[in-house]
Protein backbone atom coordinates (compact mmCIF):
# COMPACT_ATOMS: atom_id res chain seq x y z
CA UNK A 1 0.00 0.00 0.00
CA UNK A 2 1.21 3.42 -0.10
CA UNK A 3 0.05 7.04 -0.90
CA UNK A 4 1.06 10.32 -2.37
CA UNK A 5 0.47 14.34 -1.63
CA UNK A 6 1.95 17.12 -2.83
CA UNK A 7 3.78 19.70 -0.83
CA UNK A 8 4.60 23.22 -2.41
CA UNK A 9 7.52 25.34 -1.74
CA UNK A 10 8.08 29.04 -2.47
CA UNK A 11 10.83 29.99 -5.49
CA UNK A 12 12.20 32.64 -6.21
CA UNK A 13 14.59 31.04 -8.81
CA UNK A 14 13.40 30.98 -12.60
CA UNK A 15 11.87 28.07 -13.44
CA UNK A 16 9.57 26.70 -15.68
CA UNK A 17 7.44 24.71 -13.43
CA UNK A 18 6.71 27.82 -10.98
CA UNK A 19 3.79 29.46 -10.78
CA UNK A 20 1.88 31.77 -8.64
CA UNK A 21 -0.16 30.18 -5.90
CA UNK A 22 -2.74 32.74 -4.18
CA UNK A 23 -3.90 30.11 -1.35
CA UNK A 24 -0.79 29.82 0.10
CA UNK A 25 2.21 32.62 -0.87
CA UNK A 26 -0.52 35.55 -2.13
CA UNK A 27 -0.38 36.80 -5.96
CA UNK A 28 3.13 37.91 -5.93
CA UNK A 29 5.27 34.88 -5.16
CA UNK A 30 6.03 31.85 -7.59
CA UNK A 31 5.97 28.07 -5.80
CA UNK A 32 6.44 24.91 -6.96
CA UNK A 33 4.99 21.39 -5.91
CA UNK A 34 7.22 18.53 -4.80
CA UNK A 35 5.28 14.94 -5.47
CA UNK A 36 5.86 12.47 -3.09
CA UNK A 37 4.71 8.56 -2.97
CA UNK A 38 5.03 6.91 0.34
CA UNK A 39 4.53 3.66 0.91
CA UNK A 40 3.13 1.62 4.34
CA UNK A 41 6.62 0.72 5.13
CA UNK A 42 7.45 4.78 5.65
CA UNK A 43 10.13 4.90 2.71
CA UNK A 44 9.45 7.35 -0.20
CA UNK A 45 9.86 5.36 -3.78
CA UNK A 46 8.91 8.29 -6.27
CA UNK A 47 9.56 12.14 -6.00
CA UNK A 48 8.77 14.30 -8.38
CA UNK A 49 8.85 18.38 -8.82
CA UNK A 50 5.69 19.61 -10.69
CA UNK A 51 4.14 22.77 -11.14
CA UNK A 52 1.31 24.12 -8.66
CA UNK A 53 -1.30 24.69 -11.52
CA UNK A 54 -2.81 21.60 -12.31
CA UNK A 55 -4.82 18.95 -10.13
CA UNK A 56 -2.81 16.70 -8.71
CA UNK A 57 -4.06 13.76 -9.72
CA UNK A 58 -2.32 14.12 -12.78
CA UNK A 59 0.65 13.14 -11.19
CA UNK A 60 -0.11 10.11 -9.03
CA UNK A 61 0.35 7.16 -11.53
CA UNK A 62 3.49 8.40 -12.52
CA UNK A 63 5.73 7.32 -9.01
CA UNK A 64 3.14 4.07 -9.23
CA UNK A 65 4.10 2.99 -12.49
CA UNK A 66 7.90 4.47 -13.13
CA UNK A 67 8.59 2.56 -9.12
CA UNK A 68 11.83 0.67 -9.52
CA UNK A 69 12.22 -0.41 -5.77
CA UNK A 70 11.35 -4.29 -4.88
CA UNK A 71 7.63 -2.88 -3.00
CA UNK A 72 4.71 -4.63 -5.15
CA UNK A 73 1.92 -1.36 -5.10
CA UNK A 74 -1.40 -3.24 -4.90
CA UNK A 75 -3.39 -0.62 -2.89
CA UNK A 76 -3.16 3.41 -3.53
CA UNK A 77 -4.41 5.99 -1.30
CA UNK A 78 -4.32 10.10 -1.72
CA UNK A 79 -6.85 12.73 -0.63
CA UNK A 80 -9.28 14.66 -2.57
CA UNK A 81 -7.11 16.34 -4.84
CA UNK A 82 -5.32 13.71 -6.38
CA UNK A 83 -8.67 11.48 -7.37
CA UNK A 84 -10.76 12.28 -10.87
CA UNK A 85 -13.02 9.63 -12.41
CA UNK A 86 -10.42 9.11 -15.33
CA UNK A 87 -7.88 7.91 -12.20
CA UNK A 88 -10.53 5.78 -10.93
CA UNK A 89 -11.04 4.17 -14.37
CA UNK A 90 -7.09 3.49 -15.24
CA UNK A 91 -6.06 2.61 -11.90
CA UNK A 92 -9.10 -0.26 -12.18
CA UNK A 93 -7.47 -1.28 -15.47
CA UNK A 94 -4.11 -1.38 -14.38
CA UNK A 95 -5.00 -3.45 -11.29
CA UNK A 96 -4.83 -1.35 -8.28
CA UNK A 97 -7.22 -0.44 -6.01
CA UNK A 98 -7.57 3.49 -5.00
CA UNK A 99 -8.53 4.39 -2.30
CA UNK A 100 -8.83 7.87 -2.14
CA UNK A 101 -10.04 10.48 0.85
CA UNK A 102 -12.98 12.03 -0.77
CA UNK A 103 -14.34 15.32 1.26
CA UNK A 104 -17.95 16.36 1.11
CA UNK A 105 -19.27 13.16 0.34
CA UNK A 106 -23.18 14.37 0.47
CA UNK A 107 -22.09 16.51 -3.00
CA UNK A 108 -20.83 13.64 -4.56
CA UNK A 109 -22.76 12.10 -7.72
CA UNK A 110 -23.71 8.36 -7.32
CA UNK A 111 -23.98 6.36 -10.70
CA UNK A 112 -26.21 3.14 -11.24
CA UNK A 113 -25.41 0.82 -14.66
CA UNK A 114 -29.47 0.10 -15.09
CA UNK A 115 -32.32 2.63 -14.53
CA UNK A 116 -34.68 -0.20 -14.48
CA UNK A 117 -32.89 -2.17 -11.80
CA UNK A 118 -34.33 -1.45 -8.08
CA UNK A 119 -31.34 -0.52 -5.85
CA UNK A 120 -33.71 -0.94 -2.75
CA UNK A 121 -32.51 1.78 -0.07
CA UNK A 122 -29.68 3.10 -2.43
CA UNK A 123 -32.26 4.11 -5.06
CA UNK A 124 -32.34 7.31 -4.06
CA UNK A 125 -28.87 7.77 -4.17
CA UNK A 126 -28.18 6.70 -7.57
CA UNK A 127 -30.16 8.96 -9.37
CA UNK A 128 -27.70 9.10 -12.80
CA UNK A 129 -27.01 6.10 -15.19
CA UNK A 130 -23.52 5.58 -15.97
CA UNK A 131 -23.09 4.68 -20.06
CA UNK A 132 -22.00 1.55 -20.61
CA UNK A 133 -22.81 1.21 -24.38
CA UNK A 134 -19.44 3.81 -25.09
CA UNK A 135 -17.33 1.76 -22.51
CA UNK A 136 -17.93 -1.80 -23.98
CA UNK A 137 -17.29 0.47 -27.57
CA UNK A 138 -14.37 1.95 -26.58
CA UNK A 139 -13.02 -1.24 -24.60
CA UNK A 140 -10.03 -1.69 -26.37
CA UNK A 141 -8.86 1.83 -26.94
CA UNK A 142 -9.20 1.94 -23.49
CA UNK A 143 -6.89 -1.56 -22.33
CA UNK A 144 -4.11 -0.08 -25.39
CA UNK A 145 -3.93 3.19 -23.25
CA UNK A 146 -3.42 1.06 -20.45
CA UNK A 147 -0.79 -0.97 -22.13
CA UNK A 148 0.63 2.02 -22.94
CA UNK A 149 0.75 3.25 -19.17
CA UNK A 150 2.10 -0.12 -18.86
CA UNK A 151 5.16 0.13 -21.12
CA UNK A 152 5.86 3.66 -20.16
CA UNK A 153 5.41 4.89 -23.81
CA UNK A 154 4.69 7.84 -22.65
CA UNK A 155 4.60 9.77 -19.46
CA UNK A 156 1.41 8.99 -17.84
CA UNK A 157 0.48 12.61 -16.24
CA UNK A 158 0.74 13.78 -19.89
CA UNK A 159 -2.05 10.53 -20.82
CA UNK A 160 -4.03 11.68 -18.06
CA UNK A 161 -3.75 15.39 -18.71
CA UNK A 162 -5.08 14.53 -22.51
CA UNK A 163 -7.62 12.50 -21.75
CA UNK A 164 -9.02 15.32 -18.83
CA UNK A 165 -8.52 18.20 -21.29
CA UNK A 166 -10.92 16.32 -23.81
CA UNK A 167 -13.81 15.66 -21.95
CA UNK A 168 -16.45 15.56 -22.82
CA UNK A 169 -15.74 15.57 -26.84
CA UNK A 170 -13.63 12.64 -27.33
CA UNK A 171 -15.56 9.66 -26.87
CA UNK A 172 -12.37 7.62 -25.36
CA UNK A 173 -12.00 10.25 -22.43
CA UNK A 174 -15.87 9.78 -22.21
CA UNK A 175 -15.90 6.36 -22.07
CA UNK A 176 -12.83 6.48 -18.90
CA UNK A 177 -15.05 8.46 -17.25
CA UNK A 178 -17.79 6.62 -17.28
CA UNK A 179 -16.20 3.49 -16.28
CA UNK A 180 -14.60 5.56 -13.55
CA UNK A 181 -17.83 6.51 -12.48
CA UNK A 182 -19.11 3.00 -11.80
CA UNK A 183 -15.70 2.19 -9.86
CA UNK A 184 -16.08 5.69 -7.55
CA UNK A 185 -19.57 4.81 -6.87
CA UNK A 186 -18.63 1.00 -6.05
CA UNK A 187 -15.84 2.84 -3.76
CA UNK A 188 -18.00 5.45 -2.01
CA UNK A 189 -20.81 3.36 -1.04
CA UNK A 190 -17.48 1.33 0.84
CA UNK A 191 -16.18 4.15 2.15
CA UNK A 192 -19.45 5.44 4.01
CA UNK A 193 -20.09 1.99 5.38
CA UNK A 194 -17.19 0.40 6.03
CA UNK A 195 -15.32 1.28 9.21
CA UNK A 196 -11.93 -0.62 8.42
CA UNK A 197 -11.05 1.03 5.14
CA UNK A 198 -11.55 4.52 6.82
CA UNK A 199 -9.11 4.02 9.41
CA UNK A 200 -6.97 2.37 6.71
CA UNK A 201 -7.02 5.51 4.71
CA UNK A 202 -6.07 7.91 7.30
CA UNK A 203 -3.96 6.24 8.72
CA UNK A 204 -1.58 5.64 5.81
CA UNK A 205 -2.15 9.42 4.82
CA UNK A 206 -0.98 10.41 8.38
CA UNK A 207 2.65 8.43 7.46
CA UNK A 208 2.74 10.80 4.42
CA UNK A 209 2.43 13.46 6.24
CA UNK A 210 4.98 13.03 8.55
CA UNK A 211 6.72 11.82 5.90
CA UNK A 212 6.54 15.59 4.70
CA UNK A 213 7.50 17.13 7.91
CA UNK A 214 10.81 15.65 8.10
CA UNK A 215 11.72 18.07 4.93
CA UNK A 216 10.06 21.24 6.34
CA UNK A 217 11.90 20.74 9.77
CA UNK A 218 15.44 20.08 8.13
CA UNK A 219 14.88 23.03 5.10
CA UNK A 220 16.53 25.80 6.92
CA UNK A 221 16.86 29.18 5.58
CA UNK A 222 12.89 30.02 5.32
CA UNK A 223 12.44 26.68 3.71
CA UNK A 224 14.55 27.66 0.55
CA UNK A 225 12.99 30.91 -0.44
CA UNK A 226 15.12 33.48 1.00
CA UNK A 227 18.38 34.98 -0.54
CA UNK A 228 22.31 35.26 1.30
CA UNK A 229 20.39 38.30 3.51
CA UNK A 230 18.28 35.82 5.46
CA UNK A 231 21.01 33.48 7.03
Amino acid sequence: MSSSDAQRFRIRADSLLAAYYPRYYGYYEKAIGIYTHVSDQYSVYSTKAISCNPREALYVLDGILENNTILKIREHITDTHGYTEIIFALCYLLGYYFMPRIKDLKDQQLYRVDRTVNYGVFTPLLNKTADLDIIEEQWDAMIHVSQSLKERTAPAHVIVERLTNSFPSDRLSKAFTNLGRIIKTEYILRYMTVQDLLRTVQLQLNKGEYRHKLPRWIFFANQGAGGIHDW
